[in-house]
């Protein structure tokens, strides 16, 4: 028995496996990136700056009067956190929100002696208005200045030196 490939029948068959294949190359191209999103989300939210730091916004009498409570995270982050042994940077930024208002936080930590130390974090109000400053006191341009918690250092448990 033989089969003719130039018959229609034979090739009728398989006009299907080119758009089937299309969308399986468009579905692993967009669907791929989709999936590491929240991964990648997930391990920046799980690090020691990004938890410390969100407690800190959480706490803090200013921020609670300025957005209410409960304070919560957004579920995007923008920036990045390099870690080599017991040295590392974090540098991003994410936003909070509250039944008052919303607030973008801003970061910048570095790594020494397995202890993250804070550079920077600020909590900048989406509405305008004075910035706080979480590691000391915040002025705005009018020079208001707001309370704020006292700055501290933490180890990679999360435990405050002050």
């Amino acid at each position: 028995m033989s089969y003719d490939l130039s018959s229609n029948e034979s090739s009728g068959r398989k006009w299907w496996l080119i758009p089937v294949g299309c969308l399986g190359a468009v579905v692993f191209c967009c669907g791929l990136p989709l999936m590491i999103l929240p991964i990648v989300f997930g391990a920046i939210k799980s690090s020691t700056p990004y938890q410390e730091s969100l407690a800190r916004v959480q706490a803090d009498p200013t921020c609670q009067q300025l957005l209410g409570e409960p304070i919560a995270p957004s579920f995007l982050v923008s920036g990045s956190i390099n870690v080599n042994g017991p040295e590392g940077h974090a540098a991003f930024s994410y936003d909070v929100s509250g039944p008052q208002g919303t607030a973008n936080v801003v970061l910048d930590a570095d790594k020494v002696d397995g202890k993250w130390i804070f550079n920077t974090l600020m909590v900048h109000p989406s509405g305008g208005g004075a910035s706080i400053d979480l590691l000391g006191a915040a002025v705005d341009a009018d020079a208001t200045v707001l309370p704020a918690t006292p700055a501290t250092e933490t180890d990679e448990n999360g435990a405050a030196d002050e």
